[in-house]
């Protein structure tokens, strides 16, 4: 196969770099994600807000700090799959006059969906908003029927309920991640099927 610039190359290579590139950039987001949950992670920008003996209970009851870390990840994400996609655009794009078109295509449709697509993310952290609201109201109503202590300590704790929303933000980060990555696999899978049909 002929690149851009009129040299041969091995059109096997080529295609494992890009899937190499893709599963670092995967890995390393997923392990990100995953371990801005972890124990000390709080002091990054990018860690989830950590309870503390001198965090006002009233700052681990209102949701802005945790939709503010939500924010930060999923501009994170944003930034760094936009990169690889264009870094894989540009890898198929020479490969064949048919995936130079689908790559054009692949912009259009970017351009065209990027706005209703924001729109979309945007509400996932206004939706895990309602769900902390919920879980701490649960909390609460456990509370008064003399259930459990009201140990702000142990919200984070296995079974307290700011553990469990923590879980489950998390949860959806790593669905969100999947899902803004499913054009950059669409572009890997036409590369995969023009190497198949050479």
């Amino acid at each position: 196969m002929t690149s851009e610039i009129g040299k041969e190359t091995d059109a096997t290579e080529p295609t494992e770099s890009i899937v190499a590139e893709f599963l670092t950039v995967r890995t390393k987001l997923v392990e990100s994600i995953v371990n801005s949950f972890s124990h000390g992670a709080g002091a990054s920008w990018l860690g989830f807000p950590k309870v503390t003996a001198s965090t006002p209970a009233e700052e681990l009851t209102s949701y802005k700090r945790y939709q503010q870390f939500y924010a930060n990840q999923q501009r994170e994400i944003a930034l760094r799959i936009n990169t690889l996609r264009a870094n894989v655009r540009l890898a198929v794009s020479g490969r064949s006059s048919r995936l130079a078109r689908l790559v054009v295509l692949d912009s259009g449709l970017d351009e065209a969906f990027s706005a209703p697509a924001q729109k979309l993310f945007a509400e996932v952290p206004r939706l895990l908003g309602k769900r902390f609201d919920d879980l701490y109201q649960s909390h609460l109503e456990t509370i008064a029927g003399g259930e459990a202590d009201d140990d702000p300590q142990l919200w984070s704790q296995a079974g307290g309920w700011l553990a469990q929303f923590s879980g489950e933000m998390q949860e959806a980060l790593l669905a969100e991640l999947e899902a803004r990555l499913q054009p950059v696999l669409g572009l890997m899978e036409a590369l995969k099927e023009e190497g198949e049909s050479v």
